[in-house]
């Protein structure tokens, strides 16, 4: 919100006094600040859902092996991924000001703070899928064991 708040004065300043390095700062709160953390957010939300209901359909009455919506990602390991992100866009944003000095870091730090995102929304996958594992032995008569790490 804060981004996209600030993307339209920047935008102002930008037109107002023609310098390109305000233009990218504008591309960089909208792309990176309102709309990758946008969609990033809604990630956090819709994956674990969307396991945990596959989940209860597809187990029907065994839903006590199913973890619950917060287990299968928890809110730590978004608010650290978060934490990386938001340090991710402000190098970036200094990057637009100090390109050479602050480019190829602001670069990694976004990649970094990409891929914990994917890693998290793997391990999530990872634990929809040993559920799914476990379930298979319990109806084959075995044991089956939930970990949500």
């Amino acid at each position: 919100m804060v981004s996209l708040i600030c993307a339209g004065p920047i935008g102002l300043m930008a037109v107002a006094t023609g310098k390109a390095s305000l233009g990218v700062l504008v591309g960089v709160v909208l792309v990176v600040g309102v709309v990758w953390s946008a969609i990033s957010g809604m990630l956090y939300k819709i994956i674990p859902f969307l396991l945990w209901y596959h989940l209860q359909a597809s187990l029907d009455v065994r839903s006590a092996l199913v973890p619950k919506v917060k287990a299968m990602l928890p809110d730590a390991a978004a608010r650290a991924q978060f934490r990386a992100h938001l340090a991710a866009l402000a190098l970036l944003i200094a990057a637009c000001v100090w390109r050479h000095a602050l480019g190829r870091v602001a670069a990694v730090a976004f990649g970094v703070s990409s891929l914990w995102l994917a890693l998290n929304m793997t391990r999530a996958i990872r634990l929809y899928r040993r559920v799914m594992r476990g379930s298979a032995s319990v109806s084959a008569g075995g044991a089956a064991r939930c970990d949500p790490r």
